[in-house]
């Protein structure tokens, strides 16, 4: 006799761990939500809305230091892969979406952390 079957955790896709989900006709990707940067292979944050963000989810608190200020701070802290040192800024020039954009250069892992280690599990 075999004991009671445990339910099948359902899988997580890619997609939606970042906030995407797949249309049910079609199956075209559409965000759930403003679009804070892109993926590819590491992950780019556009400054100014991911800033924006921020800010909205500290709530009436609000973020007590300026855009450039944050950035500069993920630097020291060693979350941002790479920088421009040519130009002396922390945003890098990338072509995404076949247009030329400047972003800030971070891994999955520091900002998935958890959501990347469920979907694999």
């Amino acid at each position: 006799m075999e004991g009671p079957k445990r339910p099948e955790r359902p899988r997580i896709s890619k997609g939606a761990i970042w906030g995407w989900r797949r249309e049910s006709i079609g199956h075209a990707w559409v965000p759930e939500g403003t679009r804070i940067g892109w993926l590819r292979g590491d992950r780019f944050l556009e400054p100014t809305a991911s800033y924006r963000i921020a800010q909205a989810v500290a709530g009436t608190e609000r973020l007590p230091i300026s855009q450039q200020s944050l950035h500069h701070r993920l630097q020291e802290s060693g979350f941002l892969v790479s920088v421009d040192r040519g130009r002396q800024t922390v945003k890098v020039r990338r072509t995404l979406e076949r247009h030329p954009r400047q972003g800030l250069h971070l891994t999955a892992r520091d900002l998935a952390g958890e959501f990347e280690k469920a979907s694999k599990s």
